[in-house]
């Protein structure tokens, strides 16, 4: 049996499994297209053969920089649709082919964790529903890829809600009678948060609010382009919302920067106060958007502090789930 929990979000899929007894991650960038023919791909990107629901093969390019049939994709919060599959199928492929799990003869047994928004989660019928999509009807998965097949079935399928990593991966830490904890996940599309009593989730306390990283990377942009600083990679956005870009920026811009990601934090701290939660509790972030605006949040937020792993503890939560 083979455990791997995936956490794929709208720019970054996250991926933790376990090989030899060791926990081991990695991620790729949260794109797929179609291509014709097998072509060389970059980092973590890969090219993958499978039937699509018509029964027919289909190759697919998942990871590839500036690579996106899905654009619409990219504005769902949906867990539910082929680009989120695609994905999934990707990371399980890949870890088989890390963990030397390649065996054209025999069907190999797979059990996934998979990540969804709070309020999905909530949401009547939805765990039934993304149990039934991955399973698919428990038919195995037949995919290609570096030359060689790939025979699987999904058997298990454990949902979790974003933010639970940032608890969950401190359990010790926030377990105790009445004990309360707010985790923030700051996704690229959304940022969710949930009320943990005793690390028990309070579902009325936990939902999704509308701001997100996109928006604010969006937002830092159009000032730098105001600026006349033009030509940078989103990474450099990355760094300059961080207060560590590597190359001279002038003072007045950077101010701006960071009032543009105050505002945010502001909105998100107001959002929070808004549904009925009491911010005077510990607070603890993760996602990719925790790391950037780190300094931001502990000024807003007086009992704030990152998780362990931000990045891959939605991820690494669900590896726990599954064990």
């Amino acid at each position: 049996m083979v455990r791997i929990s995936i956490d794929s979000g709208k720019s970054c899929t996250k991926v933790s499994y376990s090989f030899e007894g060791e926990e081991r991650t990695f991620k790729m960038l949260s794109n797929v297209s179609h291509t014709s023919k097998d072509i060389p791909t970059t980092d973590e990107a890969v090219a993958i053969l499978m039937n699509d629901e018509s029964g027919s093969n289909r190759r697919y390019l998942v990871g590839e920089y500036g690579q996106n049939d899905y654009v619409e994709y990219r504005t769902q919060l949906s867990k539910l649709n082929e680009a989120h599959k695609i994905l999934v199928i990707a990371a399980i492929v890949k870890v088989l082919d890390k963990c030397g799990r390649h065996d054209s003869s025999r069907i190999e047994s797979v059990e996934i964790a998979v990540n969804t928004p709070v309020d999905l989660f909530k949401t009547d019928g939805f765990q039934s529903d993304i149990k039934s999509f991955y399973k698919s009807n428990g038919n195995p998965y037949e995919v290609e890829f570096k030359n060689k097949t790939y025979r699987f079935e999904i058997k298990r399928v454990v949902p979790m809600f974003e933010g639970l990593g940032a608890v969950l991966l401190n359990r010790s830490k926030y377990a105790g009678e009445g004990s309360e904890v707010i985790s923030l996940d700051f996704g690229s599309l959304n940022t969710c948060f949930a009320t943990f009593v005793n690390c028990k989730p309070v579902g009325q306390l936990s939902s999704n609010l509308s701001g997100s990283m996109e928006k604010l990377i969006s937002s830092v942009e159009k000032v730098l382009i105001r600026a006349d600083v033009a030509n940078l990679t989103e990474t450099n956005i990355q760094d300059i919302i961080k207060g560590s870009y590597p190359y001279h920026l002038d003072l007045e811009v950077q101010e701006e920067v960071d009032r543009v990601c105050e505002k945010f934090v502001k909105e998100t701290k107001h959002k929070l106060v808004s549904s009925g939660v009491n911010i005077n509790r510990p607070v603890v972030g993760s996602g990719g958007g925790a790391i950037l605006l780190d300094r931001f949040v502990k000024k807003a937020f007086p009992m704030y502090e990152k998780c362990t792993d931000p990045l891959y503890a939605n991820a690494r939560a669900g590896l726990k789930l599954l064990n």
